[in-house]
């Protein structure tokens, strides 16, 4: 037993005093990853797509393109390419979510997707993580009481965004 306590022992010592080297190590390896980030859209497991989307409609009820239809055009699109949605409530914890924004305002509009995820960068042998935006496209615009004009301008950033997602994960 004294023998079992004095190699845990040593074991601890040696991982405490050389903490520096597997920091340095994780510094390495997420500044290896970093630097070949060429579209900030690469993840591991990139068939599970978290989603969150943000509806707001201020003024006119006739062009309401509602919740459900804005959900659903997000989901099936996902799902077209192979994707898993999953469609985030409340407090959940993620590494990665596409927030899918549509705003309409009187007779304007504005749909935006946002991706964002993890990053990690290191300082002075320090590692450091925030939650960043790293892939957006917005469209403007009027919708001349259409709600499926807004649909279909959804849609056209879906064909945008997965393109970019795909090619940067499908390697």
């Amino acid at each position: 037993m004294k023998i079992v306590m004095l190699v845990l022992a040593i074991f601890l010592s040696v991982l405490l005093l050389n903490s520096h080297l597997i920091t340095a190590q994780d510094l390495q390896y997420y500044a290896s990853k970093s630097t070949n980030s060429k579209s900030g859209l690469e993840v591991s497991g990139y068939k599970r797509v978290n989603l969150i989307i943000v509806f707001a409609n201020e003024g006119i009820e006739i062009i309401n393109p509602k919740d459900e239809r804005i959900k659903a055009k997000s989901e099936l699109r996902l799902r077209q390419a192979g994707l898993n949605p999953v469609l985030l409530k409340g407090r959940e914890a993620f590494e990665t979510v596409l927030f899918v924004r549509v705003n309409i305002v009187g007779t304007a509009f504005d749909v935006k997707l946002q991706y964002y995820r993890s990053v990690f960068f290191p300082v002075d042998n320090k590692l450091y993580s925030n939650f960043a935006n790293t892939w957006e496209r917005t469209v403007r615009g009027t919708h001349g009481l259409d709600s499926e004009f807004i649909i279909k301008r959804l849609d056209e950033l879906f064909d945008v965004f997965l393109n970019d997602y795909l090619e940067a994960n499908m390697k």
